[in-house]
Parts: C-alpha cells; sequence; structure tokens
C-alpha cells in the first residue's frame, strides 16, 4: 500500500513547495491517528475533534496553496544527471500551464506553455527576446547559432514563426536534445523542424573550429543559474565574433547580474565592437540581455 501511494502520489506535489501527495496524505493519516491515540489514553473525545479542526486547516492552507500556485505533474526524471520535467498547472487559469524542464534544483532552466496556440504565438520573454532582432534578420534565409540549448524553447519558436530561418543549436550534453525533442517539441505543433539541427558539443570548442558565419548568435549558457566567467570574457566574445556577419548581432542572456558584473562584462568588450545598451526584459524570468551588433 505505502509503495503504491510512493509510486503514484510523488509524482504530484504543490507548486513552490516540497510537500507531494504522499507527504500530505502521510501527514493526515498521521494526525488522525495521533488525535485518536489521545482521545483514547485521556479518554476525552475533544482531543480528536482538536486534530480533527488541524487536519482541516492544513487540507484548507494545501488547496489554497494549490489555487495560488498550481500544482506540479511529473513527466520524467533523470536522477543521475540531476535534471526533471515537469507539468506545472493552475486549476484557475489553465491557459497559463507550462511545462518545465529544471536542472540541478534551479527554480527552472526552460520553460514553455502546454498550450501549443500560446508557444506559437509571441508570448512571455521569447516575443521580447526577438523583438530585439531586426526584422530583416529573422525574415530571410538566415543562420541563427543558439550556443545552450537546454529545452530549445528559443530555436523552437524562431522556428514556427520564421520558415526561412536555419537554426543550428549547440548542447553539451545530448541527453537534453533527446528530451526537448520527446517533451518540448510536440508543444509547438506538428512539424517536422527540419530547419533545426542539434549539434551536441562545448561551445568552447565549437566556435573555434566553425567556419560558417551566422547572422544572429544567442547565447544562454548557465550553470546552476550563473553565467560562467568564460563566456562573458573578452576571449570568449572574440571568439564568437568570429562566426558573426558583418551587421551581425549577439544576443547573450546574463539572467540577473550585479551591476558590478554588467561593468565587467562591457569593461571585456573587444574595442573594435559596437554594442548598443543593456536591456532589461520585463517577464517571469527578470532576465537581462546585452546584444551588440558587430560593424566591421
Amino acid at each position: 500500500m505505502i509503495d503504491f501511494f510512493n509510486r503514484y502520489f510523488n509524482n504530484y506535489w504543490i507548486a513552490n513547495s516540497k510537500l507531494s501527495l504522499f507527504k500530505i496524505s502521510i501527514i493526515i493519516l498521521f494526525l488522525f491517528l495521533l488525535g485518536s491515540i489521545f482521545a483514547i489514553v485521556f479518554h476525552q473525545i475533544y482531543f480528536f475533534y482538536i486534530f480533527l479542526i488541524i487536519i482541516l486547516v492544513f487540507i484548507i492552507s494545501s488547496f489554497n496553496k494549490i489555487l495560488k500556485y498550481g500544482y506540479n505533474r511529473k513527466i520524467f526524471e533523470d536522477k543521475e544527471l540531476n535534471f526533471l520535467v515537469y507539468d506545472n498547472k493552475k486549476p484557475l487559469n489553465r491557459f497559463n500551464d507550462t511545462r518545465i524542464l529544471r536542472i540541478n534544483d534551479s527554480d527552472f532552466s526552460s520553460r514553455v506553455w502546454l498550450s501549443v496556440s500560446k508557444n506559437i504565438k509571441k508570448s512571455a520573454y521569447l516575443s521580447e527576446l526577438i523583438d530585439l532582432i531586426p526584422s530583416k534578420l529573422l525574415t530571410k534565409k538566415n543562420h541563427i547559432l543558439h550556443l545552450g540549448g537546454c529545452a530549445n524553447s528559443i530555436p523552437l519558436f524562431l522556428a514556427v514563426n520564421y520558415s526561412k530561418l536555419i537554426n543550428d543549436v549547440v548542447e553539451i550534453d545530448k541527453h537534453f536534445s533527446d528530451v526537448s525533442k520527446k517533451y518540448f517539441y510536440p508543444l509547438f505543433g506538428k512539424n517536422d523542424f527540419k530547419k533545426i539541427n542539434h549539434f551536441n558539443a562545448d561551445a568552447k570548442e565549437f566556435v573555434k573550429i566553425n567556419e560558417k558565419k551566422y547572422s544572429v548568435i544567442i547565447q544562454d549558457i548557465f550553470i546552476s543559474n550563473q553565467v560562467p566567467k568564460y563566456f562573458l570574457s573578452a576571449t570568449w566574445i572574440k571568439n564568437i565574433i568570429r562566426s558573426l556577419k558583418k551587421d551581425g548581432m549577439v544576443l547573450i542572456n546574463l539572467r540577473t547580474p550585479s551591476s558590478e558584473e554588467v561593468f565587467e562584462i562591457l569593461m571585456n568588450l573587444p574595442k573594435k565592437l559596437h554594442y548598443k545598451k543593456l536591456i532589461g526584459i520585463k517577464n517571469y524570468s527578470g532576465f537581462v540581455c546585452l546584444y551588440l551588433y558587430k560593424i566591421n
């Protein structure tokens, strides 16, 4: 019986909480048994009623959290690589249900809507991110390089909205590419996505040997919610600029850096590279994006 509950109820838990349905059931059962024991030992039925009230308050509190934050349902987990795919569902607003790929116990690493129509439309940070790119770079048969793939939400969004683009995705771990194809691609409609090419390689090594020129390079590389310092260094930026066409554009996702980190990044920029400005993208992630133009 315990194994049955552990197997099925642990796949559901309250969002923004570690309380799974299995744990909730155990807590309720424990309080019920404790109230019964107190009532029997002390021969006072009101002990049982007190514990029933505690159980009722606990249930109402849990239900209120579900209404506020929704609940999560596990889709796939790899404990060895420490990543998890799960759905976040909101009973009062099902149109905002999302699928999340979480890595290394971070808040979330990649998120897409469970609604195909909502993924295809411009929505959330993808819209504001893509709006930074000049339309002339999106409407022609240009090549875009994505450094860091994860769930591939950005290349998928571009592929369904800008059919002429060719998206090359560099992701060091093949597992993430496979998980993306199985659990995230279907949420962007019935496309064959032939114009998304996957390269399972280290981004550092890829840009060293790459000879193709790209109109747009989008960097979305993180380890534990932080951009590794090398991927913000002058050496790295010079390397990725080599793969950029004239009048091309680099987008670097910084997430939420401190002002000191931003200053250090700007100081590391090659002198011959003209940069526009820092853009704060207001969305559920609070991302900050640095975008650069190559002008020579």
